[in-house]
């Protein structure tokens, strides 16, 4: 939680991230292979993951192997997704507008990541400010939460 007194901090529901992989590859891997669990599958990896929050999810995830394709940016990994190169860790709003995409675990609600609405306190009472943040709320699903 941001700390600077200059701000003004609100929590918002966390963002929510689960593995996801393209139909036609998950048929034509489980066709191909013998895999035990889709943790067996190839995955997608941040090129410079061992600071970010996922790394603590996929690693256990990847078990022993290598990655089957490295990405340098988060944003990159939707389109890997898609085009069938592996199991890819994505926002679950983001992978739910996919029909083409299967969600390989979508009860687990531990992979998450904290988020937070901050804006100068001297710009809280401003009209648009207050509106926008009032937005963001609304869309992230808690408009009343602080």
């Amino acid at each position: 939680e941001p700390t600077d007194l200059d701000y003004v901090v609100r929590r918002a529901p966390p963002i929510r991230f689960s593995p996801y992989i393209e139909k036609a590859a998950l048929f034509e891997l489980e066709s191909t292979s013998d895999f035990e669990s889709w943790k067996d599958l190839p995955f997608i990896w941040l090129m410079d993951s061992d600071g970010q929050p996922l790394a603590s999810w996929v690693k256990p995830d990847m078990k022993d192997q290598g990655a089957a394709l490295l990405v340098h940016t988060p944003a990159a990994v939707l389109p890997a997704v898609l085009a069938g190169v592996g199991v890819g860790y994505l926002h679950r709003h983001i992978g739910a507008q996919y029909d083409q995409l299967v969600e390989l675990d979508p009860l687990n609600d531990d992979q998450s990541m904290p988020l937070w609405v901050i804006s100068h306190r001297d710009l809280t009472i401003t009209p648009i400010v207050r509106e926008f943040i009032q937005q963001i709320m609304q869309t992230t699903g808690d408009e009343n939460q602080t």
